[in-house]
């Protein structure tokens, strides 16, 4: 109920105004049922309420999921792990170094010493 009231006043506010205008939702807490608010295009939440079980669910009704405030490297590999969209953070070089080392794996650098030790 809390949540429709919520989204009556400012979310749907908005889309009224412009149909195809993009809304993010943005809440401390994640809990209730997000597909009873149908203006919000995308989701914000702060990282510590964010379970997989909520990932996939938001994912599941086509949504996007943004986590703040996500600042050291084992919460980022967690957002990463669990197929966040997107996260918000104070140190983006943490982040890229983590999100990159996530996304590569050991075989291109086994295969460069493999090819190094083919040409010395």
């Amino acid at each position: 109920m809390f949540e429709r009231i919520l989204e009556r006043i400012s979310i749907l506010k908005h889309k009224k105004c412009d149909k195809d205008i993009k809304t993010v939702y943005v809440v401390n807490l994640a809990y209730g049922d997000t597909n009873k608010l149908t203006a919000a295009d995308n989701f914000n939440i702060e990282t510590s309420s964010i379970t997989r079980t909520f990932v996939n669910r938001v994912h599941k009704e086509g949504k996007a999921l943004y986590a703040w405030t996500v600042n050291t490297k084992g919460s980022i590999s967690n957002m990463v792990n669990l197929n966040l969209d997107n996260i918000i953070t104070d140190n983006t070089i943490l982040a890229k170094e983590v999100i990159y080392s996530s996304k590569t794996s050991n075989l291109v650098e086994e295969y460069i010493k493999f090819v190094n030790g083919l040409l010395n």
